[in-house]
């Protein structure tokens, strides 16, 4: 199928060396995930892997942003930046991007319009505490909760919190289908890699250090809609967000920080002398 895309060198090798220079390096490595196993389950599985290979990718590219799409990629995404001492915009996950995709289709199914036209974000952790923006959602400038101002509530009778139920699940029922996943997110981590290689300056909801946002104090890396350039993350956007999405977005950071908390890390000295990429 090679005759029917850009045309590209995919070269491989057994040492890191060949990546020296990377303007993007992309971690995409660990274990795969089980069937009924939730992405947090994989953490103790997953650090021994980042271990050895984020040493590696500092070595060889010190001015290159990380792009972390290791699971549970809240978590993951954390490791890589304590490990390699990175400026914290230059290291990020894919978090939530798939899934806000997922749930801008499914909300565009359900009204019968293209999911370009819907504008809405899934915030927080890229798991099952995620969090759905339904007070920012709107389709071509319309709020939906104008329409439906009970929309994602449990008592809604139209029964729209089953739309985010279904994007938490969707990657469950892939592995239950075929055993893994690997479309969704491949199309979804070129986005966001043509997207710093072009400095697109596009609003993405990626993983990134969320201390100080809508009243998170841990230490802990989730999805907010961010300013995605050459640099990494650019900006984070402020979205609005109703009292009971802020308290499950503060929830989602306390279930992280639970599970990170144990983890013994060496976390490497900083990077800040690196330039970051403009």
């Amino acid at each position: 199928g090679s005759a029917f895309t850009k045309h590209v060198a995919v070269l491989g090798s057994s040492s890191y060396e060949i990546s020296a220079g990377s303007d993007v390096v992309v971690i995409t490595a660990g274990v795969r995930q089980r069937e009924g196993e939730s992405r947090l389950d994989l953490v103790g599985r997953n650090l021994s892997v980042l271990q050895k290979i984020v040493p590696q990718v500092v070595r060889y590219s010190p001015g290159c942003v990380i792009l972390v799409v290791s699971n549970p990629c809240d978590i993951m995404t954390w490791l890589v930046y304590k490990l390699s001492g990175f400026p914290k915009n230059r290291v990020l996950g894919s978090g939530t991007a798939l899934d806000s995709s997922r749930f801008r289709t499914l909300v565009g199914q359900r009204l019968g319009v293209s999911p370009r036209s819907v504008h809405g974000y899934i915030v927080g952790e890229h798991g099952d505490s995620s969090v759905a923006c339904w007070s920012q959602l709107n389709v071509g400038g319309v709020p939906l909760k104008s329409r439906w101002p009970q929309l994602g509530d449990k008592d809604d009778p139209e029964a729209w919190y089953k739309v985010h139920e279904d994007v938490i699940s969707a990657a469950g029922t892939v592995i239950r289908l075929k055993g893994y996943t690997s479309s969704g997110i491949g199309l979804t981590a070129a986005s966001i890699v043509e997207c710093i290689l072009r400095n697109d300056r596009r609003v993405i909801p990626v993983s990134t250090a969320a201390r100080g946002f809508y009243g998170i104090t841990q230490d802990v890396f989730l999805s907010l809609p961010c300013v995605v350039g050459s640099n990494g993350v650019r900006d984070i956007c402020s979205m609005p967000l109703d009292e009971s999405e802020a308290a499950k977005l503060q929830a989602s950071a306390s279930t992280i920080s639970k599970v990170q908390t144990p983890l013994k890390i060496e976390e490497a000295a900083s990077a800040s002398a690196a330039t970051s990429a403009e």
